[in-house]
């Protein structure tokens, strides 16, 4: 008696059936079951079939088609995703009669927020490819950006085709998958649009910056990191109009260098700094803005006249930001909002006690992360900082690196842990007395069995306390 042959297996005998006619299978495909692309796009894409590849975009039977998954390693098939890039635009082959595509949008992101899907693909459910019920991209009720293309025209009447991708230009994809898909959008004969909600770019010369933010549609865009940028601002800076049409922004990272200087001390801000400031008041959704530049030094107040009162990450450091920079933002309506504050590489020693105080008490409310990373304090500051502290209640993650500290500062910390219930993470400076030369401004090297004793004593006291759960990080230094 024979036996019933597993349906997983049924299938993959049928698949491969049909891939070894590859001619065959596409002049076939106007009659195969719709619930049977998913799993036939799958097996082609990996056994690399391009003509039916390329055929089956040209008749793919509903409007998305998600490839996430297969970006975990592009490498793998980049074959097959170079032939799928270029059958977007592509018309069928000779003799070829298939059905009508209605591909609308093609997704590349891993984890994209699909809604719920409408299709049932029941053949379908070990395919890597998530498919869901078309409808038009949430971008704000203005007309679609029109951007200036090097596309041909067009040979017949394509529909709009609608990329999805979240851009980092500083991994593999810099000069293989995106630089084929940023080519594609900017030549192809079929209008495409390009969405994506995350666009990182690092080490990128600054006018070809402008250039790819040409070819997204901005309003789209959530999150903006252009760390490390090489160019410079100069006049009404092309970056800073695109920026101001970002109007679902959340997230913006505008590292220095990326104005007119490269130096850490005072300057008098530039016609370009204000400008690009003024531009930011566009952005009414900004939750998060990091920003360094040596010209919010004294006109910290410039900026905040402009952000949204829905920020709530505020990170800037190396400003040289001065006493009047702080009371401004004490007295700002963005910090009584304020959930994470990074004011690393100022030197704070001066506003202790002062205006240091009053800004963390008017942000104890919500805080959850402080950072004061290389801000100059020493032991008085940081016994001053101790009552303001305290009315963070609901701080998480508290940061002090690179500032000179004593062992009989760790007691004091130790107490304020016991006193806040949502602290769980605390990164602070070994103790001077752990270095070679602790009065001295170059400590040199650290002492092994002095740091290992500092860590097994406050490892005890949060035991002591019930803080086990605690992450203490300590870290090392050789001059302050």
């Amino acid at each position: 008696m024979l036996k019933k042959l597993p349906v997983n297996l049924n299938r993959d005998l049928a698949l491969q059936s049909l891939l070894r006619d590859e001619a065959f299978t596409i002049r076939a495909l106007n009659e195969l079951p719709v619930n049977l692309f998913p799993t036939v796009f799958t097996v082609a894409f990996k056994g690399w079939h391009r003509k039916l590849l390329r055929a089956m975009v040209q008749a793919w039977p509903i409007p998305e088609l998600h490839m996430g998954l297969h970006l975990v390693d592009p490498r793998s098939y980049q074959d097959s995703l170079w032939t799928v890039l270029h059958s977007l635009d592509a018309l069928p082959a000779r003799g070829v009669q298939t059905r009508k595509s209605r591909l609308r949008v093609f997704d590349f992101r891993r984890d994209p927020d699909l809604i719920e899907p409408n299709y049932s693909f029941e053949d379908a459910v070990d395919s890597p490819f998530l498919y869901s019920a078309w409808m038009e991209p949430e971008v704000p009720k203005t007309k679609v950006r029109q951007r200036r293309s090097l596309r041909k025209k067009p040979s017949q009447d394509w529909q709009p085709l609608d990329l999805y991708i979240n851009i980092s230009l500083d991994t593999w994809y810099r000069n293989t998958l995106v630089s084929c898909i940023l080519r594609k959008v900017q030549h192809s004969c079929r209008p495409l649009r390009l969405f994506c909600g995350k666009l990182h770019i690092r080490n990128v010369v600054f006018s070809q910056t402008v250039e790819i933010l040409d070819l997204v549609q901005l309003e789209f865009i959530q999150e903006l990191d252009v760390s490390d940028c090489f160019g410079l601002f100069s006049g009404e800076s092309q970056f800073a109009r695109q920026v101001e049409q970002m109007k679902n922004l959340r997230n913006l990272t505008l590292p220095q260098p990326i104005f007119e200087t490269t130096a850490v001390h005072r300057l008098p801000p530039s016609d370009a700094f204000n400008s690009f400031l003024s531009r930011l008041s566009s952005l009414g959704r900004l939750q998060m803005l990091r920003l360094s530049s040596p010209h919010l030094s004294d006109h910290l107040h410039r900026l905040l006249r402009y952000l949204s009162d829905a920020l709530v990450t505020l990170e800037l450091p190396a400003c040289a930001l001065l006493i009047r920079d702080i009371c401004w933002l004490s007295q700002s309506p963005q910090a009584s909002h304020l959930k994470k504050l990074d004011l690393s590489k100022n030197d704070l020693s001066q506003m202790v006690p002062g205006v240091l105080e009053a800004l963390l008490r008017e942000a104890s409310g919500f805080l959850q992360e402080l950072v004061l990373d290389y801000c100059s304090l020493r032991d008085p500051h940081l016994v001053g900082l101790l009552p303001a502290l305290r009315c963070c209640f609901l701080l998480y993650s508290l940061s002090l690196s690179g500032n000179r500290i004593a062992t009989s500062i760790l007691e004091n910390l130790l107490q304020l842990v016991a006193e806040l219930s949502e602290l769980k993470l605390v990164v602070c400076p070994y103790p001077v007395e752990c270095y070679d030369y602790p009065k001295s401004r170059e400590l040199g090297q650290i002492q092994e069995r002095w740091s290992s004793s500092i860590e097994a004593m406050v490892q005890d006291m949060l035991w002591a306390l019930g803080q086990e759960s605690l992450e203490w990080t300590f870290t090392s230094e050789t001059s302050f």
